[in-house]
């Protein structure tokens, strides 16, 4: 037999954004057992998700984190947006910008 149950108080999440820890305990009194319980964790996104990958490459070798560019120097920049519902925007109402910074943190080109 499988019942479904919903709280009675509802949780406003429109001014979260980001992880949502949710933890359920259930119990029940069983005749001839006492008490039973049972608890359950989950997580969900809110909002908007952000997965950035990138690298460099200096004559033909990846540069790490930190490392030394110079002219030249080649980047790339994996950009995934999601939510819970699509996982990969490819188009919308969103804007990206790509800088790249100095030492100084000043703005190249």
């Amino acid at each position: 037999d499988t019942q479904n149950y919903v709280s009675r108080e509802l949780v406003q999440t429109s001014a979260f954004v980001g992880k949502l820890k949710i933890y359920i305990t259930a119990k029940s009194e069983v005749p001839g057992l006492g008490q039973i319980s049972f608890s359950v964790e989950d997580t969900k996104l809110i909002g908007y998700g952000l997965s950035i990958s990138s690298q460099a490459e200096v004559d033909g070798k990846q540069v790490p984190v930190g490392g030394d560019v110079k002219l030249g120097s080649n980047f790339s920049v994996g950009l995934v947006l999601f939510n819970g519902i699509n996982g990969n925007f490819l188009q919308g109402n969103f804007l990206i910008k790509f800088r790249v910074l100095d030492a100084s943190l000043l703005t190249m080109g």
